[in-house]
């Protein structure tokens, strides 16, 4: 777990105190009220009906009619800022005014004028609406870092103020979409992010600006349930984002496999590549690209097409397959059989194990796919030696007491001194599991030899002595027990995949203990979608597991229900990605976190797996029996 300290300033200046009260810091700077109420307004913490407010937002922003608005509540003025979203990239780019007044009314009227008439998108867009609820005064010291609590990011918004000046201010929802902050062992905030905009809007030099008093400032927000000039409805937001988490039901979640599906075929090429890494805040395809997650990805939208039957995804899964095996490299063993690996980069040897792995997950798939008599396409026997071929590879790489080769083997045996990359723990588990695959499609009893080695290796010797605190979340190896367990019971198989559970439900944020209400089901300071995603399968697993075993799954089942809240929530759909460039593009796309807006294909591969195990969990009181 990540240390939660965060300032401003050196701790030692003030001691941190709670955002309910008042000030973050109880030796903080000093209020200035007469400031304060001309750069914000009437400030209240009160939440009030914003959403009454947004006809006349749209309508003053459109220099429409407002005689026929509906009422609206006498408030107070205070600073409000009118944001506007445009749903078609080519519409235009998002635009925001603010403005404070002597009600709210009078305050939105002159935010949303304050946006140019040539700005306004010409296309549909959405207007969102923010409130600022507090506003305090900080330290902005130009020669010490400006760390911050991650779970602060995206709430609060930056200003500079000076009486008689215009302020200088940036909207929390700002900081996220500007990337305007950089995370590691502490979370900061960047200056030559912030500061521009902050200085154009203040029309003032960035020097000039930071002469000024610094302010943090907090919103109440609400955005357009729908674009265009009818819409009705509203969303109340929370870290720019719509409030509150979804409801899970079989039904939802099969409908979010389904749009994790449809972004899948609508991201991949005509020659079998998917777009990688997907920067949705900027709407920009990245040009990295990892053949490891291009596996487990085809292997997931496999799974859509074997749950849903959806002819797109069979023909867009084998155009993946065709991608992925022309990167296989061929070896041959003493005897001179064919030994095929898959991999990324310099391709260390445990990375070899692991692609193997993946691999034969996928093509294990198709193959199953294929001969379930309601399959619409057949399978060549030239896919079972793909996969035998794979399955040799990882038996090949295999010690005898189940430890697969790892790069600082390699180093061992060759005395070669460079640098190598340290084991990662997945890859076993990803090996094991294809040999289970691959014994299931043919019952060789080396497959199955190999892969209780492997497991043995990992419950009983890499792992036994750990403490849960300490114990890798690892749900390759939560797939592959609940498989081995079936075909070659032990006591040990079950004692390790509950342990990799316990172990994550002790690291899982909660109602009482998560930081934010939106970090409820998640992980991590940065509360990141794929380490829930996953966890949810290895949840899943377990699940089947207990029910093979006659056992109950309720303790499994009720923190996973939570999790998959908490991954729906990060899925683009038509309420999540109002606030993108290009909304279209990215819906069925999961976002990498709660701050960071990137889709990666396998954030939506373990999001689409771990959804629709769940869902068939729910639905299915036998499945997994």
């Amino acid at each position: 777990m990540r240390p939660r300290s965060v300032r401003f300033a050196p701790a030692a200046l003030c001691a941190l105190v709670t955002f309910a009260g008042g000030c973050r810091y109880a030796c903080g700077p000093r209020h200035d009220p007469a400031l304060e109420h001309e750069a914000f307004g009437q400030v209240t913490a009160e939440r009030v009906d914003l959403a009454a407010f947004l006809p006349l937002a749209r309508a003053a922003v459109t220099r429409a009619d407002r005689s026929q608005l509906p009422a609206r509540p006498a408030l107070a003025g205070r600073r409000v800022i009118v944001t506007l979203h445009p749903q078609d990239p080519k519409a235009g780019a998002r635009v925001r005014g603010s403005a404070t007044g002597a009600s709210l009314d009078d305050a939105v009227l002159a935010a949303a004028e304050s946006i140019p008439a040539g700005d306004v998108p010409k296309g549909p867009f959405r207007v969102e609406l923010e409130s600022l609820s507090l506003a305090e005064p900080i330290r902005f010291e130009a020669d010490r870092p400006l760390e911050v609590e991650p779970h602060d990011l995206g709430l609060d918004g930056y200003a500079f103020a000076q009486q008689g000046t215009t302020l200088g201010w940036l909207a929390p929802g700002e900081v996220l979409s500007l990337r305007a902050f950089k995370t590691g062992k502490v979370d900061t905030l960047l200056r030559e992010k912030l500061l521009p905009p902050m200085a154009t809007r203040a029309a003032a030099a960035q020097d000039a600006l930071l002469a000024r008093k610094p302010y943090r400032f907090r919103t109440q927000a609400v955005v357009e349930a729908s674009a265009g000039a009818g819409s009705s409805g509203a969303l109340s937001l929370f870290r720019d984002w719509p409030e509150g988490l979804p409801s899970v039901t079989p039904d939802a979640l099969v409908a979010a496999v389904r749009g994790g599906a449809d972004y899948l075929c609508r991201v991949l090429s005509a020659q079998g590549k998917y777009v990688y890494l997907y920067r949705a805040g900027e709407d920009r395809d990245d040009a990295s690209y990892g053949n490891l997650r291009h596996a487990g990805t085809t292997y997931a939208l496999l799974e859509a097409y074997d749950e849903l039957r959806t002819p797109l995804y069979l023909e867009k899964a084998d155009a993946a397959l065709g991608f992925l095996k022309a990167r296989f490299k061929i070896e041959k063993d003493a005897g001179g059989a064919r030994l095929a690996y898959l991999v990324d980069g310099e391709g260390e040897e445990q990375q070899k194990v692991g692609g193997a792995g993946l691999a034969m997950i996928a093509i294990a798939k198709r193959i199953s796919v294929a001969r379930d008599p309601k399959a619409t396409s057949p399978v060549s026997d030239a896919e079972l030696e793909d996969l035998r071929a794979l399955g040799r590879f990882v038996v090949h790489a295999q010690y005898a007491d189940g430890h697969f080769r790892a790069n600082s083997d390699v180093e061992r045996e060759t005395g070669e001194q460079r640098k190598v990359k340290h084991e990662v723990i997945y890859y076993a588990g990803e090996a094991i599991l294809g040999l289970m695959r691959l014994y299931a499609l043919d019952p060789d009893a080396r497959w199955l030899d190999a892969a209780r080695k492997g497991a043995d290796f990992v419950a009983k010797s890499r792992d036994v002595n750990l403490s849960l605190e300490a114990q890798e979340h690892d749900h390759w190896i939560s797939y592959a027990l609940n498989e081995l367990q079936r075909k070659a019971p032990d006591p040990a198989y079950v004692t390790h995949a509950w342990k990799v559970a316990k172990a994550i439900k002790l690291r899982q944020w909660g109602t009482s203990d998560a930081p934010a209400p939106d970090y409820v089901g998640a992980f991590y300071a940065e509360a990141p979608s794929t380490p829930a995603s996953t966890r949810l399968e290895a949840y899943d697993s377990d699940a089947k597991l207990a029910r093979y075993l006659g056992e109950s799954d309720a303790w499994l089942l009720e923190p996973a229900k939570q999790m998959a809240a908490f991954t729906l929530a990060q899925q683009y759909d038509d309420a999540r990605s109002f606030l993108l460039p290009n909304p279209a593009k990215a819906r069925g796309g999961v976002r990498e976190s709660v701050l960071v807006l990137d889709v990666r294909i396998d954030y939506v591969q373990h999001a689409m797996s771990g959804w629709l195990h769940l869902a068939r969990l729910m639905r299915d009181p036998a499945y997994g029996k």
